[in-house]
């Protein structure tokens, strides 16, 4: 059933399935694909961390059921990565989806090789913290300007990232299917001369 959902909404843009939502849910384009194509469906495991440090996310890794995203709120920390190849080794190891974060990334070459989708704000070599006690894990996150709760359906294309809200999936999926049959039929027309 799950594999099913996520092939439906992995074969809508994104921008379809905001459309569907009134255009909410959509996540600050500021933090955006790290590279080209992308494609990203999974459920949100969310994480705040201490800034800098990324001690939680290997512990949230390891907590996280097959199939989710990582959400690293770091509130937009840009001085340290807080996720790069061994973190996305790890990711891939146990099976996630995709790693988005506000903060920022390093090892991108690597990463873009391993090819487990990650949203960020940009690039810097500088590594992490370690060793701070603290940081959340499974708690409701303010992420690029859209309340994200666990479990929470994070999409993800070239456009960006877009949130629906568990309960809130089928009737989003519907609406964004029959708005794509509509473009589809404008489409048609546009290219039969109209």
């Amino acid at each position: 059933m799950k594999n099913s959902l996520f092939k439906k909404l992995a074969s809508i843009p994104t921008a379809t399935i905001a459309a569907g939502q009134n255009d909410s849910g959509i996540i600050d384009p500021a933090i955006r694909p790290m590279w080209s194509p992308i494609n990203l469906v999974g459920v949100a495991f969310t994480i705040e961390s201490i800034s800098g440090d990324n001690s939680i996310v290997h512990q949230a890794i390891s907590e996280a059921p097959i199939g989710s995203v990582i959400v690293l709120n770091t509130k937009y920390h840009k001085e340290h990565a807080c996720v790069g190849d061994i973190i996305i080794r790890n990711c891939i190891k146990n099976e996630l989806a995709g790693f988005v974060t506000n903060g920022v990334m390093r090892d991108l070459n690597d990463c873009r090789n391993l090819g487990l989708p990650i949203y960020a704000t940009g690039v810097c070599m500088r590594g992490p913290i370690k060793g701070n006690d603290g940081g959340i894990i499974l708690e409701k996150v303010l992420f690029g300007g859209v309340e994200i709760q666990n479990g929470d359906y994070i999409i993800g294309d070239d456009d960006g990232l877009v949130v629906v809200k568990h309960k809130n999936i089928k009737l989003i999926l519907d609406r964004a299917y029959e708005k794509e049959k509509n473009e589809k039929e404008v489409i048609k027309r546009i290219n039969s001369g109209e």
